[in-house]
């Protein structure tokens, strides 16, 4: 397993080795009873155009289902380790056939800083344990079974 990381901030989260969103830290929770990677709203919309995605007229962002194929991982990095989260995880098939982006833009309070839901998108890529007694939350890849 890898070390314990704290469960209130991250470094940054990068994409092609450049930082694209929290170049400063950010502040985070995991969720598990959330589906969309959520964020503050202008880091999302710079993830948005950095894979291409669109904004439809129901506010959600569309992005190729052959992106999937080519687009980097997003790599949150925490306490100095890269957790990173593939295309196949943040790009989503819909039951109508087309493919939606998994962050969402939020609005926080700026004296919150940058708050970021890591909710079942980055948390199906990772074993995580929830030290409750330190204020911790463990991280590991999950192991693949095929």
């Amino acid at each position: 397993m890898r070390p314990k990381c704290s469960g209130t901030s991250f470094s940054s989260i990068t994409m092609n080795g450049q930082v694209i969103a929290c170049p400063r830290g950010c502040q985070t929770v995991t969720d598990t009873a959330t589906s969309l990677l959520a964020g503050p709203l202008h880091s999302t919309t710079v993830i948005h155009h950095s894979i291409g995605a669109s904004e439809d007229s129901n506010g959600e962002y569309v992005v190729s289902c052959g992106a999937e194929n080519c687009l980097p991982d997003i790599v949150f990095v925490i306490s100095g380790i890269k957790f990173p989260v593939p295309a196949k995880a943040y790009i989503h098939q819909t039951h109508q056939g087309y493919c939606k982006s998994g962050f969402e833009g939020t609005i926080i309070p700026a004296r919150y800083g940058e708050l970021w839901n890591l909710s079942e998108v980055f948390l199906h890529q990772y074993y995580s344990v929830y030290d409750r007694a330190n204020n911790q939350v463990g991280l590991a890849p999950v192991a693949c079974t095929q």
